[in-house]
């Protein structure tokens, strides 16, 4: 039976392990807070301008803002507080995915249909001879 090592040599991962979770949750935090700013969301506190975030962004799913309201949660006291009950990767794992979508849906998708609007249109223009649609025979 293989004996398992002391605690105390485990300490330099738990530590490692507890640092990146509170500089992850950080980020995150600091993520959401701008996108607050960029979209000129408004409330007193981080739950009012998810909600003003929700209402703003109607392009966007509600249940992801539902997700960040419970980033509030998952990072203020569990991790900042050295409480890291509950708290584990698979937690960031789900906050960062949602962002990246709520990030894709907000910025890369208007982007992308943008651009191929503009190819359409410029296909469309050098098939017909002019902008108006009518075909130049």
């Amino acid at each position: 039976m293989i004996r398992r090592p002391p605690r105390s040599t485990l300490f330099p991962y738990t530590t490692l392990f507890r640092s990146y979770l509170t500089g992850a949750s950080v980020c995150v935090r600091k993520i959401i807070y701008e996108l607050a700013i960029l979209e000129k969301a408004t409330g007193k506190n981080y739950d009012e301008r998810i909600k003003s975030l929700k209402e703003i962004r109607s392009d966007v799913e509600p249940e992801y803002f539902d997700t960040l309201l419970t980033i509030q949660q998952l990072t203020s006291d569990k991790v900042h507080e050295d409480s890291y009950d509950g708290w584990e990767s698979s937690h960031l794992k789900l906050l960062l995915s949602t962002l990246g979508e709520i990030l894709t849906l907000m910025y890369v998708i208007p982007e992308l249909r943008k651009e191929k609007r503009i190819a359409i249109l410029d296909l469309k223009k050098r098939l017909t001879g002019d902008s108006s649609g009518k075909k130049i025979v």
